[in-house]
């Protein structure tokens, strides 16, 4: 609980210390669900279950995204209760800002680690990326 306060605390310094940087009005779920459009656009029930969530709440998050011209509802042409979802290219450049500004931060923390340091980093990333994949794989398999 002590790490995640100090990792939430620097994060917000981070922030505050990130020059000229327009910080994107975006829930971490808002960006998720950009994210999983950016790949492929997708029914609001696709939506609902790769982010995790009812689909009320995914019919709301993508209400929300459209009313801020992130996203827009696309009725098909065949079968008119059939309604995709699709990033624009407005939330294509929000999206594109928001990872944007996420690299700006990680750089400018990277750039203080020797050489060395930056391997240990990549060393514990990659052991991090395996055990977050045995964790999905496990979970899938039950």
């Amino acid at each position: 609980l002590e790490r995640d306060r100090d990792t939430l605390a620097l994060s917000v310094e981070l922030d505050r210390a990130t020059p000229d940087a327009a910080q994107p009005d975006l829930t971490m779920r808002q960006v998720l669900a950009l994210y999983l459009l950016l790949e492929a656009p997708r029914r609001v029930g696709e939506l609902a279950r790769a982010l995790n969530v009812a689909v009320s709440s995914a019919s709301g998050l993508v209400d929300r995204l459209g009313a801020a011209g992130l996203v827009e509802r696309e009725h098909g042409t065949t079968d008119r209760r059939l309604v995709v979802c699709r990033l624009t290219e407005r939330g294509r450049q929000e999206l594109d800002a928001f990872l944007q500004l996420g690299r700006l931060r990680l750089e400018r923390v990277l750039a203080r680690l020797s050489d060395e340091e930056l391997r240990v980093v990549h060393q514990a990333l990659d052991l991090l990326i395996a055990a977050a994949r045995d964790a999905i794989a496990e979970q899938r398999a039950t």
